[in-house]
């Protein structure tokens, strides 16, 4: 598993390296609960913004490895507009465990935040423009293969399907019709143009980031019993080929 003051400080450096300003949005029980962001260069005036976030529970390292990974090898382009926020929950990687110190599963609490992470985030997203697109890094010990949700203000799943297609590269998708009670093909879960995020008051960070601004996310979802490797293959294969498909 990831220690986390000594993944914090590897993260710190590696943003460093690759150009990007730091933030620590809130200290959690002696941790950092760390942003960074990136202007974009020679993307003109009005560049394509992305959101990339991982380590919301803490029993979930492939995400947040995946995006060291990605910034240690330089691989997110330089013309996009990035905010990061790679290791949401420190306390639960401390402990090991999905919630935070305080027993919370904080990926229901992105509505009206009851406890300081998922304040923290939230205020950081409502204070910056609306994003083009946005990814979530998660895992799911249930599953059998990798898996992915889809909100998009359109109803062609096609780039949906490329980006699983990009995964299955590095490894298998989960292949059953209904995946953690909602009906899925091929290892997508997407919800129509018009899904209803009002309707709940236990969202996730999805549900806040399309709320304030109708724009495509996805949910990656990696199998937490496949080999550690292969998950954070699978998690970097699907955030390119999102990035190429919608900024191209």
């Amino acid at each position: 598993m990831i220690d986390p003051e000594r993944f914090c400080e590897s993260l710190a450096q590696l943003a460093t390296q690759a150009g990007f300003a730091q933030q620590t949005l809130a200290e959690i029980s002696g941790y950092p609960l760390l942003a960074f962001q990136r202007n974009a260069r020679g993307a003109g005036e009005s560049p394509f913004r992305l959101y990339l976030s991982s380590g919301v529970h803490g029993d979930e390292p492939a995400g947040p490895l995946a995006i060291a990974r990605m910034l240690e090898n330089d691989l997110l382009p330089q013309r996009l507009e990035l905010v990061l926020l790679p290791f949401i929950n420190p306390t639960g990687f401390a402990l090991r465990t999905r919630e935070n110190a305080l027993g919370q599963d904080l990926n229901r609490d992105f509505r009206h935040p009851k406890n300081q992470e998922t304040l923290a985030v939230k205020n950081l997203i409502d204070s910056l423009p609306p994003f083009d697109l946005s990814l979530a890094l998660h895992e799911d010990w249930e599953s059998v293969g990798f898996y992915m949700y889809s909100i998009s203000p359109d109803s062609d799943p096609s780039k949906a399907r490329a980006i699983l297609e990009a995964v299955e590269q590095a490894g298998p998708l989960e292949r059953s019709s209904l995946i953690d009670g909602s009906p899925a093909h091929g290892g997508l879960i997407d919800r129509p143009a018009n899904f209803d995020i009002e309707g709940r008051d236990d969202w996730p960070e999805a549900f806040l980031l399309y709320s304030k601004s109708r724009h495509a996310h996805y949910t990656l979802e990696s199998a937490s019993s496949a080999p550690l490797e292969q998950r954070i293959a699978q998690h970097t294969a699907g955030v390119l080929r999102a990035i190429e498909l919608h900024c191209s």
